[in-house]
């Protein structure tokens, strides 16, 4: 019973690390979602694309990248739609760089 207690307690405790907040949006992806519009962190982005967050912040700075919403000095969100759309407009594809590549 005791041990049950524990482990009861070290969940409680973990769920209110930062750490552990982190690893739940991570693994979840969506920081919020009202009405359908689901938010993404900027971790979420650096880890997406396998870059660091000042890459990612880098990117607003120059205006390129996926858009965003800007909710304070320091606090931005990515709509999880527009995200999508992003990467739809800048994947490539190689058959229409090089058409004569194709095989014959």
């Amino acid at each position: 019973m005791q041990a049950k207690k524990l482990v009861k307690n070290k969940k409680k405790f973990l769920r209110n690390t930062k750490e552990a907040r982190h690893e739940r949006r991570m693994l979840g992806d969506v920081e919020a979602s009202i009405d359908g519009i689901e938010l993404l962190t900027t971790d979420f982005l650096a880890e997406f694309f396998g870059l660091s967050k000042q890459a990612i912040a880098n990117w607003r700075a120059i205006n390129y990248g996926p858009p965003f919403i800007k909710i304070g000095p320091t606090t931005v969100r990515y709509p999880k739609k527009a995200l999508m759309e992003w990467i739809r407009t800048h994947t490539i594809n190689p058959e229409s760089i090089h058409p004569e590549s194709k095989a014959n």
